[in-house]
Parts: structure tokens; C-alpha cells; sequence
């Protein structure tokens, strides 16, 4: 054990810049998941840096301290702290540490330890060996599981994270194959050497680490903001710019195919009269059920979004022969069928709409928009209930469709 020390006090000036370089990227994982989104994995990987970094100052302020109550302090905490990486790694997959047998790990680590410390030596590289075997097999159990699970907005940040724990897997198993000396017994020069090529690996692997957790939360702030940016915050569904987004998707696919579809415009009959009697939260409620009740009835490929207001839209891409208007009315006789139950009361819903057809109708989003709503007033001024096409729908063939 005194030929490992004295190898890390000859290195010290590479341990006090591993120990300055995790508590300041520690803080800013704090300092960052502290931020008005909450974030644990960050948390979670911030505090695994310091518990590690305090374990590690408490080891070699044993250099100079009573050395085996820093030993146990020391590497009772470095133990402990890769469940702290592991939970921050896994918390953006659907996997899970088992705490309880990861605790029984350390606390067994720990057992050793102790007894090593203050019993009788059971092996030079015990106080070393034990809590860095735990390191290996959390850091390689979560970048597997990572690897397994990629984050869908983060995937490239992802492997890199797995990347580097891996990296750290390898640095560590190395370090104790060659404190072992299973590489043979090399001078003290080539012990320096390799001592700081160890520990610049590291502090690579932990840089790296770090950045791509924090790359990868980044990616997800980008994705809730463009998932907020398109769609409606009652309904969950598209709003009217990701509408309108979709409608040019499925244009561009019409014109270069020859299919045709459909574009439906309705709202709620009655919609202010059912706010001024029963009160906006009752409008509120009337609007997720009927989102919800077309979730249900449209098929996986066709489109469904709310404009604004009590006003939605439902995009049918390319419907069979004849089938757009009975299609959306099927949907309309669903929702005339179906009862809110509000506050003690049954609430009855009707829909009207309007149906326009790619390309007899128009060949833009403006154009169609104009036929449909046209059709949609129609519907109301016929007693509403109803959903108003127009011979153009029998243009939708089964076969191709050419503007």
C-alpha cells in the first residue's frame, strides 16, 4: 500500500485538477438543473460529482490526516456516488436502478473497507479495487441500458454519454489490472507516466460525460418548446400552424403522387350558448371531449387539429373512392351520439362542417380553407348537425388523382 501512495502523491497536481474540475462542472449541473426547468438527471449527475470529488479530497487529505478514518470516509463516498451517475443516465430511458441491491453493494464495499481500515489489511488495493468495481459495473450497466434506449430528440448526445462512460469503464479497469501489477513492475518514472495518463483520461471521459448530459437536456428543451410552439395546450392536438404545416406535407405528396384528399373545417353548434349557460370551463370540457372522440374515430394517417376557438380541422389523406363525406359524417353522428357528463349534467354536443376536396376544390391551403368554411356556413343555415360536401367529393377515385 505505501508504493500506491507515494504513486498519488507524485501525481498530486493532477488529482487537485481532477478534484477542481468536478466540483466546478458539478456546480454548473446543479446551478443548471436549479433552473425553471426542473431537471433530476442533471441534479442527480451534479451531486454525483461532488460526493465523488468530497470522497476523493477526504482520500488524499488522508495523506497528511489519521489515515484510516479518511480512508473510510473517502472511499465510503466514491462508492456511493456512481448510483448517483447511473440514476442520472438512466433517468432519461425507461430503465431503473434497483437501489436496494446497489446499496447492499456499497454497504458490502464499505463492510471491507472498514475492516481493512481499522480490523486487519485484507489486500493492499482494497480500499481502491472495492468502490471502483462498483464504478465499472453501474457506468457499464447504465451505458448499455442508454445505448438500449436512446432518448428520441437526443440520440447522437446520447452515444456520446454512453461513449464516454464506457471510456471511463476502461480507464478504471486498467488502472486496477495495473495497480495489481498484471502489466509487471514497471520504475517509478513509467508508475508516473501511466498514474497521468490515467488520470487526464478521466478527465476527459468526465468533461465529455458531463457536456453530453447536458447536450441532451438541451435537446429536450428544444423538443418541448417545438412541441409547444405546435400544438394546442387544451387539446394536446396540432395547432393551426402545425395544421398548415402538414396540409403543405400532404400537398407536396398529392402533386407528386396524383393522390388526392380532403380537408374538413367544423366547430361546435351552439358553442357560445354552451359557455353563457354553464360557464368557460364547461366550454373547456366540451372541446376535450370532442378532440378526444375524433382521436378515436379518424384513422392513424389522416390529421386532426383545432384552429382556435371552438373551430377544428381534420385533414383526410387520400380517401377512398366516395368515402370523405361519409367518412366525416360517420364521425359527426358519433359525436351527436355521445354525452358529456358536467358537473351532474349530461351535456348533448352537435358538430357542422364543411368538406373540401384536393384539387376540384382548390390546390392551396387558402383556397381550400374558403371552400370548406363557405360549406361549413351552409351546414349551420340548413339546422346545423350536418357536414355540407358538394359533388366534387366523387372526384376522389381510387385510382390516381391528377390536378
Amino acid at each position: 500500500m505505501p508504493a500506491v501512495l507515494n504513486v498519488l502523491n507524485r501525481n498530486g497536481t493532477l488529482l487537485l485538477a481532477i478534484v477542481v474540475i468536478n466540483l466546478l462542472l458539478g456546480a454548473l449541473c446543479l446551478a443548471l438543473a436549479r433552473g425553471q426547468r426542473h431537471s433530476p438527471p442533471l441534479r442527480l449527475w451534479g451531486w454525483g460529482l461532488i460526493v465523488y470529488t468530497v470522497g476523493l479530497a477526504t482520500v488524499i487529505a488522508g495523506f497528511a490526516t489519521p489515515r484510516h478514518a479518511a480512508s473510510f470516509v473517502g472511499n465510503a463516498l466514491i462508492a456511493w456516488s456512481p448510483e448517483l451517475f447511473a440514476g442520472a443516465v438512466l433517468a432519461h430511458t425507461r430503465f431503473r436502478l434497483s437501489r436496494l441491491w446497489v446499496r447492499l453493494a456499497v454497504a458490502l464495499v464499505v463492510l471491507f473497507i472498514v475492516w481493512n481500515s481499522f480490523v486487519a489489511p485484507i489486500h493492499p488495493l482494497t480500499e481502491i479495487a472495492g468502490p471502483t468495481l462498483i464504478a465499472i459495473a453501474l457506468f457499464a450497466l447504465a451505458a448499455v441500458l442508454l445505448l438500449r434506449d436512446l432518448p428520441e430528440h437526443a440520440r447522437k448526445a446520447a452515444r456520446l454519454l454512453a461513449f464516454s462512460m464506457l471510456s471511463a469503464v476502461g480507464v478504471w479497469t486498467l488502472r486496477l489490472l495495473f495497480l495489481a501489477g498484471l502489466f509487471g513492475a514497471p520504475k517509478a518514472d513509467q508508475v508516473d507516466f501511466i498514474q497521468a495518463l490515467f488520470a487526464i483520461a478521466q478527465i476527459a471521459a468526465t468533461v465529455s460525460g458531463t457536456f453530453a448530459l447536458c447536450a441532451i437536456e438541451v435537446r429536450n428543451v428544444q423538443a418541448d418548446l417545438t412541441l409547444l410552439a405546435l400544438s394546442d395546450a387544451l387539446t394536446g392536438l396540432p395547432n393551426r400552424r402545425a395544421t398548415e404545416e402538414r396540409f403543405q406535407q400532404e400537398l407536396a405528396r398529392a402533386r407528386r403522387l396524383g393522390h388526392g384528399f380532403a380537408l374538413l373545417i367544423f366547430d361546435v353548434d351552439h358553442f357560445k350558448r354552451i359557455n353563457d349557460r354553464h360557464g368557460h370551463l364547461a366550454g373547456d370540457a366540451v372541446l376535450r371531449h370532442l378532440s378526444a372522440t375524433l382521436r378515436q374515430e379518424k384513422r392513424t394517417e389522416d390529421v386532426l387539429g383545432r384552429l382556435g376557438g371552438d373551430e377544428f380541422a381534420v385533414l383526410l389523406v387520400d380517401p377512398a373512392a366516395g368515402e370523405a363525406l361519409q367518412s366525416v359524417d360517420r364521425s359527426r353522428q358519433r359525436i351527436a351520439d355521445s354525452m358529456l357528463a358536467y358537473e351532474n349534467e349530461e351535456l348533448r354536443v352537435t358538430v357542422s362542417g364543411g368538406l373540401a376536396v384536393y384539387p376540384v376544390d382548390g390546390q392551396a391551403w387558402d383556397e381550400l380553407y374558403e371552400v370548406a368554411d363557405e360549406r361549413l356556413y351552409v351546414s349551420k343555415r340548413c339546422g346545423r348537425n350536418r357536414v355540407t360536401g358538394s359533388d366534387a367529393a366523387s372526384a376522389l377515385r381510387e385510382d390516381k388523382v391528377h390536378p
